[in-house]
């Protein structure tokens, strides 16, 4: 809701600047959509003005009006879009032919200013010129402060204009707001809006506003940038590279002006480039739940080096297991005295939700593709189902249900659950989950995994493999050579089954389909290199084919992370091996999809 209001609040800012405001230099009886009439400062013709050469007094004469709008600081924001801005207390009006001096002078603009009238939403200011029939250039600063003083605030630099006898002449006189900063916001997950501010800290938007740039400061170019466009001038998109690049980059804004426009970024004080604006990442993220150090960790993946920085650290209590949705929403089970559910929505700023209740001992946490949550409680031997928005006391589902210690989903939303008291595996199905199918498991099941058609249980000596839909005729194919409380199984993109042995300190590969009695293709040792982690708990691969194991032991502290790169073999080594003093009973790894972040 709060990012929502941001966005409506810049919307809100351009969409009141659409109108525009400004100055212009005309002739009475002229009209000029920049201009606002007012009431006209007399002046005897051919009066010395503040610094001015006294022009001849024997030419003809004609009288020039200069028209300011100087809009009032809009109540409800902070900053009003105008570029003419808000704060704008006196000008500076300069008009020269060739080398001559005409004009030179100092003009108030506030309310009770000569020649100025306060009106509800401005104050319009105008000032009568005698100029002799020529061509001349006229030269506009405004000031924040009396007198000519303080912050520039907008300009118009030497711009022509003709003054004929007799005509009415209509002379633009665009003014470039001065930027003094930038204020950059999200507009949605992969664009920003980027604002010019003046000085007063007032947006500068409309004719006298820069052209704003993004472009790569420094990294690894991982987005491809699509620059503002003249119906929404101060959004910038961004997409994923073409091909896909994995990385972080950090992109920087420029303000400049068009051709034939006062360059606003010369005057004493601009601020117009800012390096550090935004920052860009593409690629995953793998969450590690670090039970004793009660957090998740994020890092960027794959890894770069076995001290990568964590680039994500959501706060938890004793949490051992979590689970990501389609939204890559995190769900995680705390298991603290009181027992709670934790979800994190990207970009993880702090819990959306936190649920008090439900939660006890848990090993298991599983989301259907309807948003449904449920939480594998081996202390009470439940399983708790949360429905969205899960903030209601959650469901409690105790038929068949022997110290769960793992619970999955399948496309229709139906659960199962690996009852390590029992040695059972049981069918609930969606969408009242009170009816069960229940079957043996070959031994203690430990783990769950889904693939294609296929439901595998990991257990402490075996792997079972059950084709779905369950009956209670079912029965599976199952394998036990090289097997040892499997905590975690996970699947390359060729099918290939990965199970994580917490007792032998292994990751063994098996060909899919299983077949009975089948033996491991690959045996890749945990504890053989340094920094000897072991005791794997998590598996999970990237796009790129990388395997990590996420070890509950050993490291610096506790666990670690190895990440292997394929092709695999029995002599695989990790490429890095992350052992740092953040992870304290490191334990299951889950990695999202490929996704593009942009941070403001």
């Amino acid at each position: 809701m709060m990012r929502r209001s941001i966005v409506a609040t810049i919307l809100a800012l351009l969409c009141a600047g659409c109108g525009g405001s400004g100055a212009g230099l005309t002739v009475p009886g002229s009209s000029n959509a920049q201009g606002v009439a007012a009431e006209r400062a007399s002046r005897p013709t051919g009066a010395a003005v503040q610094g001015a050469a006294a022009p001849s007094e024997k030419r003809l004469k004609e009288r020039v009006r200069v028209t300011i709008r100087i809009p009032k600081r809009a109540k409800r924001h902070g900053r009003a879009p105008a570029y003419v801005s808000p704060a704008t207390a006196s000008l500076r009006l300069k008009v020269m032919q060739g080398e001559t001096t005409f004009v030179d002078e100092i003009v108030a603009l506030t309310p009770d200013s000569t020649g100025c009238i306060g009106v509800q939403t401005a104050t319009n200011c105008s000032v009568t010129l005698s100029l002799p029939v020529g061509s001349y250039t006229a030269s506009i600063s405004t000031y924040d402060g009396p007198g000519g003083t303080g912050n520039v605030l907008s300009t118009a630099q030497a711009v022509a204009f003709t003054v004929a006898a007799g005509t009415n002449n209509a002379v633009p006189l665009t003014l470039s707001g001065v930027p003094a900063s930038f204020l950059v916001t999200a507009a949605g997950s992969t664009a920003v809006y980027v604002l010019a501010l003046d000085a007063d800290g007032n947006v500068i938007v409309g004719a006298g506003a820069p052209v704003l740039t993004a472009s790569l400061t420094s990294g690894t170019a991982v987005v491809a940038i699509s620059q503002p466009a003249p119906a929404a001038p101060n959004k910038i998109s961004f997409a994923p590279a073409t091909p896909p690049v994995n990385g972080s980059e950090t992109i920087g804004i420029t303000a400049s002006y068009p051709t034939g426009q006062t360059n606003g970024c010369l005057q004493t004080g601009a601020v117009c480039s800012l390096p550090s604006a935004i920052s860009a990442r593409y690629g995953q993220t793998l969450f590690v739940s670090n039970a004793v150090g009660d957090d998740i960790l994020g890092y960027s993946v794959p890894f770069t080096s076995s001290t990568p920085t964590a680039i994500e650290q959501l706060p938890l209590h004793n949490a051992l297991a979590f689970a990501l949705d389609a939204n890559e929403d995190v769900f995680a089970a705390n298991n603290s005295t009181s027992g709670e559910l934790s979800e994190f929505e990207p970009p993880y700023n702090g819990a959306s939700v936190t649920n008090g209740s439900g939660v006890d001992d848990a090993y298991g946490v599983c989301v259907t593709p309807s948003g449904d949550v449920f939480v594998a409680n081996e202390g009470n031997s439940t399983v708790s189902e949360y429905a969205p928005p899960y903030t209601a006391t959650p469901a409690s589902i105790t038929l068949d249900v022997s110290s769960p210690y793992a619970c999955a989903t399948d496309s229709n939303s139906n659960l199962y659950v690996a009852n390590q008291g029992n040695a059972t595996l049981t069918e609930y199905a969606a969408p009242n989950y009170s009816t069960v199918v229940k079957l043996s498991t070959s031994s203690t099941p430990y783990s769950l995994a889904i693939s294609g058609s296929t439901l595998y249980v990991g257990e402490s000596a075996d792997i079972d493999a059950f084709a779905l839909p369950l009956t209670g005729a079912s029965t599976s194919k199952t394998v036990s050579h090289g097997i040892s409380d499997v905590q975690s199984i996970a699947f390359d993109s060729s099918g290939n089954l990965y199970a994580a042995n917490y007792g032998t300190d292994t990751v063994t590969q098996f060909a899919t389909p299983l077949v009975n009695g089948a033996t491991p293709t690959v045996t890749i040792s945990e504890s053989a290199v340094a920094p000897k982690t072991y005791a794997p708990f998590g598996l999970a691969f990237d796009a790129a084919g990388n395997l990590y194991v996420v070890n509950n032991d050993g490291g610096s502290l506790q666990g670690g992370v190895n990440e292997y790169q394929p092709p695999f073999t029995n002599a695989s080594v990790p490429a890095f091996s992350v052992a740092t003093n953040d992870f304290d009973f490191a334990d299951v790894g889950l990695i999202t999809k490929p996704t593009l972040t942009i941070s403001p």
